[in-house]
C-alpha cells in the first residue's frame, strides 16, 4: 500500500510539473498577444493589433449615456493610423487561464485618459487570440499623471 501511495504522489507531482510549464508556456503567449495589442495601438502598427485579434473580434462599453454600444475589431484596427505614435502605456494586471480559455485584465493609461481592458481569449491551432474586449474609461486627474 505504502508503495502505491509513493507512485500516486510521484505521478501527481510529475503531473503538476508538466500542468504548471504548460500553463507559464500560456501565460507567456497571452503576454505576448496582449504586447501585441499595445504595440501597435501605441505605434501606429495596426498589423500587430490585427496579428492579436481573432477577426470576428467586437469590442464592447457603456458610452457617456450609459448605452451599451459595440464596435468591430476590424473597424477598430481601421481606425489605427499606420505609423502614427501615440502616448501610451499599457500593464497587464492579471491573466486567469483554464484550458484552451484565458481571461485577461489591463490598464492602457495615457495623458488625459486610464482605459481598463478585459480580454477574452482562446487557444486556437495558430495560437492564442484576443476573441472579445470590454473596456470602460476613466478621465486622469493632472496630478496621477503629470502635466
Amino acid at each position: 500500500m505504502k508503495r502505491i501511495t509513493q507512485a500516486m504522489v510521484v505521478s501527481l507531482a510529475g503531473m503538476l510539473q508538466i500542468s504548471t510549464a504548460g500553463a507559464n508556456e500560456d501565460i507567456e503567449q497571452i503576454k505576448q498577444v496582449i504586447q501585441w495589442y499595445f504595440d501597435g495601438t501605441a505605434q501606429g502598427k495596426p498589423a500587430l493589433v490585427e496579428q492579436a485579434f481573432l477577426p470576428s473580434l467586437e469590442l464592447q462599453y457603456v458610452d457617456s449615456s450609459g448605452a451599451f454600444k459595440r464596435w468591430s475589431g476590424q473597424t477598430y484596427i481601421s481606425g489605427i493610423e499606420e505609423g502614427r505614435k501615440n502616448n501610451r502605456v499599457g500593464e497587464i494586471i492579471a491573466i486567469d487561464v483554464t484550458g484552451d480559455s484565458a481571461m485577461a485584465k489591463a490598464t492602457i493609461t495615457n495623458r488625459n485618459m486610464v482605459y481598463t481592458d478585459y480580454f477574452l481569449l482562446l487557444k486556437l491551432n495558430q495560437g492564442w487570440k484576443i476573441t472579445n474586449k470590454i473596456f470602460t474609461r476613466q478621465q486622469v486627474r493632472s496630478h496621477q499623471y503629470g502635466k
